[in-house]
């Protein structure tokens, strides 16, 4: 069997929904941009909106595409984003924080025998409680608002 030196054709990619091209100007230069459609949306939403990194985009076009806007965990495991990422966003107004806050006090219980009868009268006793501390469990959940539902819509290339 030999060996072919020719090089094969050459098959051009299918132009489907999930490569994306882009070109857009950035301080006076002109910058090409390939890969998927968040990420093309992410690079000119960060040339864009000076005050955006690329994470904090990038996670903002994986809200509106990836979760449809929300609600998603802004915190812990379950949380598609870190907790930086999140407040960045809030701040900036691209997204909203919701949720809830569950404070759960920790109280300690005793009993005391109350002995001053001398023993002769059925057992008494007497109870009492305090508060030791408390643990609050939050829920916060991020949704994407409006601006930033548009702000990605506009970048998103077709």
């Amino acid at each position: 069997m030999t060996r072919s030196t020719e090089e094969p054709d050459r098959v051009p990619l299918p132009a489907d929904a999930a490569t994306a091209h882009r070109e857009f100007t950035v301080d006076g230069r002109t910058r090409k941009v390939s890969g998927s459609r968040a990420f093309v949306a992410a690079t000119a939403i960060e040339a864009a909106v000076p005050k955006v990194t690329f994470e904090q985009a990038l996670s903002l076009v994986a809200l509106v595409l990836r979760y449809d806007g929300g609600p998603v965990p802004a915190k812990g495991r379950k949380a598609p984003f870190g907790p930086r990422t999140a407040n960045a966003l809030h701040r900036l107004g691209l997204a909203e924080k919701v949720g809830s806050s569950q404070i759960t006090p920790n109280v300690e219980i005793g009993a005391t025998e109350d002995l001053r009868d001398g023993g002769s009268a059925p057992l008494r006793y007497s109870v009492h409680s305090r508060t030791v501390g408390a643990r609050e469990k939050s829920a916060w959940h991020l949704l994407v608002t409006d601006s930033g539902r548009a702000l990605v819509e506009e970048h998103l290339p077709r």
